[in-house]
């Protein structure tokens, strides 16, 4: 995720009274820090030739969506003192497509053919999957 994003959700974070604002800030935080180390380790990995051009661009599309939703949902966000349901309904909008595409990328890294990069990816993917899936439970919509 943009570096330039970080900040933005930690002055969220702080900002925000509501405690379930501020566990979405969280939320937030942590799938930006995932998506940076998800976007560094695929341009290294490839670089070795231990990912495929066609991976790569996969999981970098996947970054820029998410990180595309995390700015939606960051500028929705912004300046609240708590989070009310069309706000809410608002987040989910935005976030669902994000969940389900990280949760196909989760299963896609089965065709990652050296199992290190393999194990490594997805232990990155399962912290963004896992950050976006409290979200969901924090405004209360599951899959």
């Amino acid at each position: 995720m943009n570096h330039r994003l970080v900040p933005l959700l930690l002055l969220l974070l702080v900002a925000c009274g509501d405690s379930d604002l501020k566990k979405v800030a969280k939320g937030l935080q942590i799938t930006a820090s995932s998506i940076s180390t998800l976007q560094t380790t695929a341009i290294e990995a490839n670089k070795v030739n231990l990912l495929t051009e066609d991976d790569t661009r996969y999981l970098l599309e996947l970054c820029l969506e998410v990180n595309k939703a995390g700015k939606d949902a960051v500028s929705i966000t912004r300046g609240l003192a708590t989070l009310d349901n069309p706000t809410k309904t608002q987040l989910i909008t935005i976030l669902k497509p994000v969940i389900v595409a990280v949760d196909n990328a989760v299963v896609r890294t089965n065709f990652i053919k050296n199992e290190d990069s393999r194990l490594k990816f997805r232990a990155i993917l399962l912290a963004i999957q896992s950050a976006l899936n409290s979200i969901q439970v924090i405004i209360g919509v599951t899959t």
